[in-house]
């Protein structure tokens, strides 16, 4: 899928795919907040369109801790992005035992 074209609903779903949760008091003004306990991300937005150009989805992807080899596959691929996010935070928590 890339970093392009990339709705508003396709990151919500990304992101719960990868274990983030809808913040319950996130709905306010312009932007929504999902976190999965480590990391933020908030998704504004303005109407219906979608995320405007790959510099807003890197920041996104910043936000989130989520490498982005794993935001670039097809996004219905969700059991090998579980499988590689759930390796990628095993290797995290070692480096941060170190």
């Amino acid at each position: 899928m890339g970093l392009k074209n990339w709705s508003l609903a396709d990151i919500a779903d990304f992101l719960t795919a990868c274990g983030f949760v809808k913040l319950d008091n996130s709905a306010s003004g312009s932007a929504i907040s999902y976190s999965n306990g480590t990391h933020l991300v908030q998704l504004h937005y303005h109407g219906k369109s979608g995320i405007k150009g790959p510099d807003v989805m890197r920041n996104i992807i910043k936000l989130s801790g989520i490498p982005e080899r794993l935001w670039t596959k097809e996004k219905r691929a969700h059991k090998a992005i579980k499988k590689d996010l759930k390796s990628f935070w095993e290797e995290v928590k070692i480096l941060e035992k170190k």
